[in-house]
């Protein structure tokens, strides 16, 4: 797992395998579903996004690095 910061303040982190976009959205249940297909999920609340992509990346928009690191925790365990 890897992450770095990328354009704007979000920030991407990168798996070396393909991961399960269900399980990692399902950490998320407070978030509302924008967009859903086989490939991908777009997760959204208020200003905060998350995209996940079945090929093992996950970006985060508008989240502070402290809130990532939390994430990442929690992800760790999935």
């Amino acid at each position: 797992m890897k992450l770095r910061e990328i354009c704007g303040g979000a920030f991407s982190l990168k798996f070396d395998k393909e991961i399960e976009i269900e399980k990692i959205a399902n950490l998320f249940k407070d978030y509302k579903i924008v967009i859903k297909n086989e490939d991908s999920i777009k997760l959204s609340k208020k200003e905060k996004e998350i995209l996940i992509f079945k090929y093992g990346e996950i970006l985060f928009y508008n989240f502070k690095k402290d809130e990532i690191f939390e994430i990442l925790e929690i992800i760790k365990n999935v």
